[in-house]
């Protein structure tokens, strides 16, 4: 996983960064699976060990991220994709600043099955 993401930010296509708790053990990830330069948007990514849930670590991770996309790689937009039935991360994306823009039927397989996603995406300020 270290190598593929390495990969992707040297080839200026992904970023992620660790979550750690204070032992400094891996507890998650937050980044960008995937982002164009040239159209100046970015796919946002994150997961977190469910035993670190509802502890605020992952919209804090958020936070940071997006304000480094917006920031520093000057992206115009941030969006993510999220199962539809994935009520704690739309939660998350809601109380982070993202809208909703639509919803894509069929648009990824999870689980062996083709799965309903909605996208959601913040803007730079």
């Amino acid at each position: 996983m270290v190598a593929r993401e390495r990969d992707g930010y040297v080839a200026g296509s992904a970023c992620r960064w660790a979550v750690v708790e204070p032992s400094e053990r891996l507890v998650g990830t937050c980044g960008f699976s995937n982002w164009s330069l040239l159209h100046s948007h970015a796919e946002l990514v994150y997961d977190l060990d469910p035993a670190f849930w509802g502890r605020g670590l992952m919209h804090a991770a958020v936070t940071q991220v997006v304000a480094w996309a917006f920031e520093n790689a000057r992206f115009n937009r941030v969006h993510a994709f999220v199962m539809t039935s994935n009520v704690p991360s739309i939660r998350l994306l809601e109380a982070a600043g993202f809208a909703r823009e639509g919803t894509l039927r069929s648009f990824r397989v999870a689980r062996g099955n083709p799965r309903d996603f909605h996208v959601y995406a913040l803007l730079r300020p």
